[in-house]
Parts: C-alpha cells; structure tokens; sequence
C-alpha cells in the first residue's frame, strides 16, 4: 500500500467537504433531521475532516492559520467518541455554516503543497 503524503490528506479534507455540502445543500433542519442516512454520511464526512487535519503536520498546519484546525480535531473526537450524544442541530450548523468557508483554503493549500514538491 502507497504511503499517504501530505496531498493526500488534504485531498481528504476537500472530499469531505464536497461530500458536506452535496448532502445538506437546500436542506432546512428538519429535512436534514428526518433523513438518518444523510445525517450520519454528514458525520462521517465530518469525522473524516477532522481525521484529515490531525494526520497534517503541525508546520503544515502552522502555514494555514485561516483553517480552523483545532475545530475541525475537535469535532471529530466529539463525534467519534460521544457518538451516544451526538446534537444534529450543531452538526447542521457547523455543516451549512462553518464548512462551506473552508473549500477556499483548503484549495490554497494544496495548491502550496503541489507548488513545494
């Protein structure tokens, strides 16, 4: 099996996002609620966010201040260890607002990390 490099995890994490925004675009809460396999594609997308951004090296990290890191580990520890207390209401949120800002830097650092190599 290929070892994963840096591009690769930020591949993951531009993924996820798409996948993100596919699922929950023109969902309103309830609809979002109501669907249980988009509700939990959401959460493994966003486990897979933060799984992503802790697999980066923290000088990778460091040259990309306007991605929330912490945030993005955090969440995925919430949702992977504390699944029995999971709010959809804040995966929602964090998936209609907090997600979509981050396509763009994201994008920029892969372009950085293509530019480097």
């Amino acid at each position: 099996m290929k070892r994963r490099d840096e591009r690769d995890f930020v591949d993951d994490m531009l993924a996820a996002v798409r996948a993100i925004e596919a699922a929950t675009d023109g969902l309103t809460f309830e609809e979002f609620r109501a669907d249980e396999f988009r509700c939990k594609a959401v959460i493994l997308d966003l486990q897979v966010l933060g799984e992503a951004a802790r697999n980066l090296p923290s000088s990778v990290q460091a040259g990309s201040p306007d991605i929330p890191w912490r945030n993005l580990i955090d969440m995925r520890n919430r949702l992977a260890h504390g699944y029995f207390g999971i709010e959809l209401k804040i995966v929602y949120d964090t998936a209609r607002i907090s997600v979509p800002p981050l396509a763009e830097p994201i994008r920029r650092l892969r372009a950085r990390l293509d530019a480097r190599s």
